[in-house]
């Protein structure tokens, strides 16, 4: 719970910026983000202080600097409430304009934090698979939003460069 507590602190910049929940409950403010805190504590399926297994994920939802930030949080609002119905889930929109942090991103971003206990127990366990599909439901999305959103695997992310054959000179047959 420790690092869930410190991950809500940190994408609220410490209660600053608004947190939107699963119910589109707006939490703004040090309290109201503690009160936050308590409830996926207790709630549902409780947290323990000391838990061994995971128990929140934690997704960076981004878009290139010149992107309509309104868009990417209905976008992202839109694509939460789809993929992750049933489970409890925070999320907060970051721009250079509104964030408080002294070197904002210059990309429009929303951090989305889903507790992994179902509020019907069942517990989310992503794989590559569900990772791609998140991509895909995210970019689908935005194209639903009016962007122009496309989703690669990371391997067509990659710039081809590294992957490079560089041949050495021959050695030299003198000496």
């Amino acid at each position: 719970m420790r690092g869930i507590s410190n991950n809500l602190t940190y994408i609220s910049r410490d209660g600053e910026l608004e947190i939107e929940d699963q119910d589109g409950q707006v939490i703004l403010g040090k309290e109201a983000v503690a009160d936050l805190k308590s409830e996926w504590r207790d709630g549902g399926m409780p947290i323990a202080a000391d838990s061994t297994m995971r128990d929140a994920f934690h997704l960076v939802l981004s878009m290139p600097t010149r992107t309509d930030p309104l868009s990417v949080q209905r976008a992202a609002r839109d694509f939460a409430t789809r993929e992750f119905a049933g489970f409890q889930y925070a999320m907060v929109l970051h721009t250079f304009e509104t964030d408080p942090d002294p070197h904002p991103s210059p990309h429009p971003h929303v951090h989305l934090t889903v507790k992994v206990a179902g509020l019907d127990g069942m517990r989310l366990n992503p794989r590559k698979a569900d990772l791609q599909r998140w991509r895909e439901g995210f970019a689908e999305a935005l194209r639903e939003h009016g962007i122009e959103a496309t989703t690669t695997s990371r391997i067509h992310r990659t710039t081809h460069e590294r992957w490079t054959v560089r041949h050495l000179p021959e050695p030299s047959k003198k000496g």
